[in-house]
């Protein structure tokens, strides 16, 4: 089960679909790195919408584990995807939200029941610190290592951690799982 197959299954139950904005979680779920775009994920869909910078770069990364589609006009666009997905419901990451951006996505997406709570930002975060087989191999989020002296070198401070051995180990660095304050529930 990939990133984005994971993400659907741990939509909040009364969402049919999600929206995501946020670029940390955008690359954890499609592999692809950009500093702007939008990713419409359902059981039905999964489309990343994306500017011209990108869209070319993005196509090849794709590799058919989600649609590229070039962005025209944004909101629009997620509200087609919406549509083509058959949902009535859409959750979006609450912990990058402002009240002032809940109640903007209220408006814009009104056709549909908008759901803004931490379920879905909290059980992307969790499963985001469990890692495959594949981003172990990759060590594309944060593994590196480590030199550290021989126990010896540190009982014998005449010695050097020159002329002693030095173990390898690695290191990984994994955001901390925090709980955030939801800074706006609705339901």
């Amino acid at each position: 089960m990939n990133n984005l197959q994971k993400a659907v299954t741990l939509l909040p139950g009364d969402a049919g679909a999600a929206v995501i904005f946020d670029t940390a979680t955008r690359l954890w779920l499609t592999g692809f790195r950009s500093s702007a775009g939008a990713l419409v994920i359902s059981p039905s869909l999964c489309r990343l919408i994306i500017d011209s910078r990108y869209f070319e770069a993005a196509q090849k990364a794709a590799a058919g584990a989600f649609e590229v589609v070039l962005q025209d006009k944004r909101n629009e666009q997620i509200i087609a995807a919406l549509k083509e997905a058959g949902v009535k419901s859409v959750a979006f990451l609450d912990d990058k939200i402002t009240a002032r951006e809940a109640a903007g996505l209220k408006e814009t997406y009104a056709e549909f029941e908008c759901i803004i709570k931490p379920e879905l930002a909290d059980s992307l975060r969790k499963a985001a610190m469990i890692k495959s087989a594949a981003e172990w191999a990759a060590g594309g989020f944060g593994a590196r290592s480590v030199r550290v002296p021989h126990p010896a070198a540190a009982a014998n401070p005449t010695t050097t951690a020159h002329s002693t051995a030095q173990r390898v180990f690695p290191v990984v660095c994994l955001r901390k799982l925090v709980p955030k304050p939801a800074l706006m529930t609705t339901t």
